[in-house]
């Protein structure tokens, strides 16, 4: 991936996800950061079912402008594991990039997926 802020993949776990019973409340927050950081002309143009790491995840695809002009595209995959009663563990992998750059940093993220490991809480 081309090194900048612009070209970026972030993953994460939220080990007390108490506030969410839905991956789709997260891709909400998803739109919702990205207008909060001055983006314009947020499109959603793709929302899927997905898994990851054999959980049940949504996965959606947003272009965007960046509050500099330049076209992006924001892949978010969102999911979240109960282990009994909530809270439960919120798991997300995020692709920001150009949209120049999209296809050559959309396989490096597809690797990301593929390999990213849910483990469960210890302790």
């Amino acid at each position: 991936m081309p090194k900048g802020k612009e070209n970026f993949i972030s993953a994460g776990a939220l080990y007390n996800a108490l506030g969410y019973k839905e991956p789709s409340e997260v891709l909400a927050l998803g739109l919702d950061g990205l207008k909060h950081e001055g983006a314009y002309n947020v499109r959603v143009i793709k929302l899927e079912s997905t898994a990851l790491c054999n959980i049940a995840a949504l996965r959606q695809e947003t272009n965007y402008t960046d509050k500099s002009g330049k076209p992006m595209t924001q892949e978010l995959v969102a999911a979240l594991r109960f282990y009994g009663e909530p809270p439960g563990i919120l798991y997300t992998v995020e692709l920001r990039t150009t949209r120049e750059t999209f296809d050559r940093n959309a396989k490096v993220f597809e690797q990301v997926l593929r390999s990213f490991k849910c483990s469960p809480p210890e302790g």
